[in-house]
Order: structure tokens, then C-alpha cells, then sequence
């Protein structure tokens, strides 16, 4: 009978301590035993590189960080959650995509560029930031963040001059169209200041009457002229050098130097300085123009880096709306393959609304071509003559990504070499990036438009297509020596020099 009581406050604590738990297991069931979803399967990864990473690039990359990356990040917290939940919607719509069957030009190709796989990708992007959104003018979305991002090197023949010529003197493989460079003269245009000037017109007379060459200065106040590529010059031993900016001109006589005995400047070449009176430079309250424009092979063999060269392209534009001075930035694009197939050239004109070129480049897909060569003739034709340019004061730069040369052989078609000139005369820069599987004629025909528009020649070398890895360029065709970066950077880095050139 004494034990009674004892045994009774013992069932009530007992009863009191396992209430909980027998709630617990009679109601919803805990974070911890909640089914997992198939799409939080797939975002493992996708978290784990989100985790890693805090302005968008891989972590391979041993580069400085870009220099939007403070802009960009708010609380730690906040910041990490939110690319988190980013990257896992992201892998889920690309998922779910990827299930759909291809069709139309999607099914090109062995379905690499599946149309649903394009629509995946494009879902996949998050919204682009409209440069001038938050304070500082600078945009607060968090930028794409590209997984996977293209390798590259770069070769700058101009630097190089030397090099370059005897590059040129051993190739030995197919046809090209002849523009003899061996004979450089680098003008450069100065104003009172000794600052350089942007965007002077320059003539080149062999007399008075007989204009021999007409160019557009590029940001750094320079533009190459080559004496031995134009016939009419040969008989010359002198020229009359005019440059025009702003109304005003001024005109030099150049005696014309044997070549192997010029005084070589630091990147090579014979310099011809015009120095114009007074300030030539424009306002520097205002924002500089750039207009971007991206010339890209859509044709079956670039099936598989579309979708990475879209993303690419994205995280490239993103960069740059947020660069310092906030350039006002337009975009273009023009998308070509070949003749037969459902178009030879596709394009879109210049605008300023970055999530409508994004849309736009978004919609590629890769199909057609057939042979080889391409139509980069008259894609080319289209991009320098046919794409509403800035005329005034801007700098204008054309990136070209594509694995495959010119046709050379079609009748009634353009020249290369000839759409080279025409932007010189235009000021703009031709970028030309060799994707995978590019051969030795498309090197060398890259490098000259690069060469001759005094730009660079880029090519991928990691991260392009699976089945073909590696470019075909310089990496293992002319042991050229290079530094391996992510392609965004390289090409960011590019517009920012270009723009940093109108204010030194």
C-alpha cells in the first residue's frame, strides 16, 4: 500500500515526458522525415558550386575578382540563400527541359541543341539587370552563374608583329585571300593635349587627287594603314596623312620608310604621329557608347556550344553593364550558317534593353551547314554594312565565335578581306574567337581580320564541345605561348581596356 503512490507519480512523469513525442508521431511528420523531391536531387551540385562561388565565376579561375563583385553581394545570409534557391530553380527547369523530345532543328545534330534543351537553358538564366537600377548606378540582381565556363586563350599579332609574320610566312595549308600586311605604318592621331583621340577620321592621299585609304581612329587614338595591300599605292614614295575631328583638321606629309630598316615601336611598326591643336576629347560627365555586337555560327557542328556560348554571352553582358562609368551599352547580334539551309543570315539590331537581346540570344539553335565551310562572307557583310552602327563617339567591337572558315569558292559572294577594310573605315574591331574543332585555314583567316582591325584573335581551349575538345587554334597548331582564363573575363577585360582608352 505505500508503494501505490510512488508508482503513481511515476506513470505521471513518464506520461508528461513522452507526450511530445507521441504528438509528434501522431501529426505532421518533421523536416527531417519529409519526402525529398526529385528536383532538390538535382540541385546537389548546382548548390554545392552556388555555395562556393559569390560573383558568378568558377572558382578555378585564380584571376583577380571582376570588379562588380561589392555591387553585388548585400548580407551574407541573404546573398547565399538567394544563389541558392537561384541555382536550383535553374537546375530543375533545365531538367525539366532536357525530357522534352526535339524537334525542327532541334533534332539536327543528334539532338544536341534540342530545342528543349535551348528553352531549358534560356528558363535556366535569371533575369538580367538593367544598368542605372539601384544606387551608384549600379544593377543588385545577382549575375548568372555559369558553371561551366569557357576557356580561353588570346594572341595579339599586333604585339607580337614579328611573330606574326613569320606565323604567316610558314603556313602552308588551304587557300586565303591575300592582303599583304608586311608593310605597317601605325598612325596616331594626338590632339594639343597629348592625350589621344578617338574617332578622328584619317585619310591617306599618294597625291592630292588620289585617296589611297580612309580610316577610323579606335579608342587608343590609332589605326593601322598598310601600303602593300592596295596596288594604287605602289608607285608612291610618300603620303599626305589628313585627320579630321570635330570640324577640324590637320595634315602631315610622311616620307615612305624601306621596310626592313623602320624604327620599330613598342608593339611594331613605323608610328606616324599627327598632333591636332587643342582638346579633341569629348565630355567626360557623360557615359561612354560602346555598341557590342556578336557574330555567331549557328550552324549543326556548333551544337554543342550554343548553349554555353549563350551563357557565356549573358554573364559577358551582365559584367558589362556594370562596369565603372556605366557605359551605355547596345547590343546586336547576327546569327548565320550557309546556303541551302533555312537561313543564311539572321539578324537583330542594335538595343539598348538587354533582357530583349538576351531573349533573342536565346532562341539560337544550332542546325544545317552540310560542309565545312560557312557563310561568314556575307554574315560578315551583313555585321559591318548592314547593322545600324554608332557614328559618333563610341567604340564599336564585333565578336565573332565560329568553328569553320568561309566559303572561298561561291560565285557573286563577298571578301573577307574586303569587309575588313570596310570596318576599319567604320572604326570597328573585329574579335575573332575560334571554337572547337576550327582548323589551320580558320586560324589564319580569324587572325587577319583580328590583325587588320588592330583587335585579337581568341580561341577556346576547355568547356566547348564534348565531343571535340580543344580549338584546333594556337593551342595546338602554332605553339603559341598562352595564358588560359575564363572567356567572360577575357572578352570584359577587352571592353574594358577599350573604354578605359577614352579617358587616358
Amino acid at each position: 500500500m505505500k508503494k501505490q503512490p510512488f508508482i503513481s507519480f511515476t506513470l505521471f512523469i513518464l506520461l508528461v515526458l513522452g507526450l511530445p513525442l507521441l504528438l509528434a508521431a501522431c501529426g505532421e511528420p518533421t523536416a527531417t522525415n519529409a519526402p525529398t523531391t526529385r528536383g532538390a536531387n538535382t540541385t546537389t551540385a548546382a548548390t554545392t558550386a552556388a555555395a562556393t562561388t559569390s560573383n558568378g565565376t568558377s572558382t578555378e579561375d585564380t584571376n583577380p575578382a571582376p570588379t562588380y563583385a561589392p555591387y553585388v553581394t548585400g548580407a551574407a545570409t541573404t546573398a547565399a540563400a538567394t544563389r541558392a534557391a537561384t541555382t536550383a530553380a535553374a537546375a530543375t527547369t533545365a531538367a525539366a527541359g532536357a525530357a522534352a523530345p526535339a524537334t525542327g532543328d532541334a533534332a539536327k545534330v543528334g539532338g544536341t541543341t534540342a530545342a528543349a534543351t535551348t528553352a531549358a537553358a534560356s528558363a535556366a538564366l535569371p533575369p538580367v539587370a538593367t544598368a542605372g537600377s539601384s544606387n551608384n548606378n549600379r544593377p543588385v540582381t545577382q549575375p548568372p552563374v555559369n558553371q561551366d565556363p569557357l576557356k580561353a586563350g588570346t594572341v595579339d599579332d599586333n604585339l607580337k608583329f614579328d611573330e606574326y609574320l613569320q606565323y604567316r610566312q610558314n603556313y602552308r595549308d588551304q587557300t586565303t585571300l591575300p592582303f599583304d600586311i608586311s608593310e605597317r605604318y601605325i598612325i596616331s592621331v594626338m590632339d594639343g593635349n597629348a592625350r589621344t583621340v578617338a574617332n578622328a577620321i584619317v585619310r591617306v592621299y599618294g597625291d592630292r587627287q588620289t585617296l589611297l585609304f580612309q580610316g577610323k581612329t579606335y579608342s587608343n587614338g590609332q589605326v593601322l594603314f598598310f601600303p602593300r595591300a592596295i596596288p594604287a599605292a605602289s608607285q608612291y614614295t610618300q603620303f599626305e596623312v589628313v585627320a579630321e575631328k570635330d570640324g577640324r583638321s590637320f595634315n602631315r606629309t610622311f616620307k615612305r620608310t624601306d621596310n626592313q630598316n623602320q624604327s620599330q615601336s613598342q608593339n611594331g611598326g613605323n608610328i606616324w604621329t599627327l598632333e591636332m591643336p587643342g582638346s579633341l576629347r569629348p565630355q567626360l560627365e557623360q557615359s561612354p557608347n560602346l555598341d557590342l555586337l556578336f557574330l555567331i555560327d549557328s550552324t549543326g557542328s556548333m551544337g554543342g556550344e550554343i548553349r554555353k556560348i549563350q551563357q557565356t554571352i549573358n554573364d559577358i553582358a551582365y559584367q558589362i553593364s556594370i562596369l565603372p562609368g556605366t557605359p551605355k551599352v547596345r547590343y546586336g547580334a547576327v546569327t548565320y550558317r550557309d546556303r541551302g539551309d533555312s537561313y543564311v543570315t539572321r539578324k537583330f539590331g542594335f538595343t539598348g534593353d538587354l533582357n530583349e537581346f538576351s531573349s533573342f540570344l536565346n532562341s539560337i539553335s544550332a542546325g544545317g551547314g552540310g560542309d565545312y565551310p560557312e557563310s561568314l562572307n556575307e554574315a560578315l557583310h551583313v555585321t559591318i554594312r548592314d547593322m545600324n552602327w554608332n557614328s559618333g563617339e563610341a567604340v564599336r567591337l564585333t565578336f565573332l565565335v565560329a568553328d569553320a572558315p568561309p566559303h572561298l569558292d561561291y560565285a557573286n559572294d563577298y571578301k573577307y578581306t574586303e569587309e575588313s577594310v570596310e570596318a576599319v573605315k567604320k572604326g570597328i574591331k573585329i574579335y575573332a574567337i575560334g571554337a572547337s574543332g576550327l582548323t589551320p585555314q580558320g586560324e589564319y583567316i580569324f587572325r587577319q581580320m583580328a590583325q587588320v582591325t588592330l583587335a585579337q584573335y581568341l580561341f577556346v581551349t576547355r568547356g566547348g564541345d564534348e565531343n571535340n575538345p580543344g580549338s584546333g587554334g594556337p593551342a595546338s597548331k602554332t605553339n603559341v605561348v598562352y595564358e588560359e582564363k575564363n572567356l567572360d573575363r577575357i572578352v570584359v577585360n577587352i571592353v574594358r581596356r577599350e573604354l578605359t582608352n577614352l579617358t587616358q
